[in-house]
């Protein structure tokens, strides 16, 4: 698993698959920000920044 202020990302047999992502960003976003080819997952959710 990989978590980054961008978005959470599972690695599996499919490749890197994003999981979560965070407010103020698109997958455009998350896609121009890495060399990875990103799959998305089916039921992405939106990414929780906990209680400060």
């Amino acid at each position: 698993m990989i978590i980054t202020e961008m978005g959470v990302f599972e690695i599996r047999e499919e490749g890197m698959v994003m999981t979560e992502i965070a407010p103020g960003f698109t997958l455009e976003d998350v896609q121009a920000a890495t060399e990875a080819k990103i799959t998305v997952a089916d039921d992405l959710k939106p990414l929780v920044q906990p209680y400060q």
